[in-house]
């Protein structure tokens, strides 16, 4: 089982990634609360972060496609 943390929440600059039990990259995907894909990235497992300080303030959700998890994070 591969368990994962996202953090800080909120978040100002970037998000990072804590994934245990898993070794490869993985592919995201932020969506503002219309829906609309902003950013679409792999993670790098050697450095776990994304950085989000092009987004405006607000509410988005994060999908983790390798996953098959969303989850919904604010941008200070």
């Amino acid at each position: 089982i591969t368990a994962f943390k996202v953090y800080p929440n909120p978040a100002k600059n970037e998000i990072n990634f804590q994934v245990n039990n898993f070794s490869n990259n993985f592919n995201v995907d932020i969506f503002n609360v219309t829906g609309k894909k902003i950013i679409e990235a792999t993670i790098r497992i050697s450095n776990p972060k994304l950085d989000i300080s092009s987004l405006s303030k607000g509410v988005y959700l994060l999908n983790i496609k390798d996953f098959s998890t969303t989850l919904k994070f604010v941008k200070l």
